[in-house]
């Protein structure tokens, strides 16, 4: 385990969060697209289609206007899994949208996995109408078993908000300036969210966030000699991809790493960054699940019986009451 990036101030956390997808090329060739198997995508509508090599496009789902990811039908039923705080914030949403195709949620099936310290995670899995299992376009999803090293390549899935096609610069106060007075350039986001995906590399890993959630991060823009440059394939999370999936390419496969959590950024340590862009030094933290493999497996498998680590009538409660010992403030994107 290692973590190589500066100290990170968690700016917002995404309340359903989303991911920033197919950046343009410019005329300067500084800025890419979001990859496509070494191919630039230079179109908006080219990431919320399925990719070439795709590792589960179609899994990653809605819950409400956020993101769920479909982990598959088992002798337990069929289970998806989201961040916590998406499904504390749409608690009276009785269905999940996978293409298109409305499904129930399962009464009282929410289950909250657990952090190595014993609290409660910002994770959770519940069941949903076992008819998902007819639909053709998913499949059930593999879960890494080891967190990924620092370095492997990764895609990120959510129905996040998109970017405008202006790349701009912004000092230090967040006005925009000129490219030679600038601290970061980035983009506005627009309206208008869908599932698309986007590349990335894990940039950094073991590092629980306020509630005691173990992520790893990728890096919006690559660290060089303390300046930021956008590198090929990045991507970023933005409002509404909380809960969505990060997978990982390992041994030749794609495999569902992590959940789609917070965003932070390596610029500053103040919580005064607008909500209203994304900007190069931004980071995405996505949960690490090999870290709660064990429970998923225990509460999914293939035969056996259902063991709940906690009921969706205590989600609520849970949250409120870990909300109070949280000592670092955090700001909010709305949902």
């Amino acid at each position: 385990m290692q973590n190589t990036l500066p100290a990170v101030h968690i700016l917002k956390i995404l309340l359903p969060a989303g991911i920033l997808l197919a950046l343009p090329k410019l005329a300067n060739a500084t800025i890419y697209a979001a990859l496509d198997n070494g191919e630039e995508q230079s179109t908006a509508a080219s990431s919320a289609a399925a990719p070439y090599g795709d590792p589960g496009f179609n899994n990653v789902g809605l819950l409400n206007s956020a993101s769920c990811v479909y982990l598959g039908t088992y002798a337990t039923g069929s289970w998806v899994i989201s961040a916590r705080h998406v499904w504390e914030e749409n608690s009276s949403v009785s269905t999940v949208v996978f293409g298109g195709t409305t499904y129930g949620i399962a009464p009282d099936s929410c289950t909250v996995l657990a952090n190595p310290n014993q609290n409660i995670s910002d994770l959770c899995i519940f069941r949903v109408d076992g008819s998902i299992a007819s639909n053709v376009a998913l499949h059930n999803l593999s879960i890494i078993e080891n967190t990924p090293p620092v370095g492997t390549y990764v895609r990120m899935i959510g129905n996040g908000d998109g970017r405008d096609g202006t790349l701009r610069y912004w000092d230090a106060t967040w006005a925009e300036t000129t490219q030679a007075s600038a601290v970061t350039l980035g983009f506005n986001l627009t309206s208008g969210r869908k599932v698309r995906w986007a590349d990335n590399s894990v940039a950094s890993t073991n590092i629980s966030l306020d509630d005691g959630t173990v992520t790893f991060w990728t890096l919006f823009g690559e660290i060089n000699q303390g300046s930021i440059s956008l590198g090929l394939g990045q991507g970023q999370a933005t409002s509404g991809d909380s809960g969505g999936a990060t997978f990982a390419y390992v041994n030749n496969e794609w495999v569902l790493a992590g959940i789609l959590e917070a965003v932070g950024s390596i610029l500053t340590s103040s919580p005064g960054t607008p909500m209203d862009r994304v900007f190069m030094g931004e980071i995405t933290a996505s949960a690490d699940l090999s870290i709660y493999r064990e429970q998923i497996m225990t509460a999914i498998p293939e035969a056996g019986t259902l063991i709940p680590l906690v009921i969706a009538g205590a989600c609520a409660v849970a949250l409120r009451r870990h909300r109070r010992k949280q000592t670092r403030p955090m700001q909010q994107r709305e949902g």
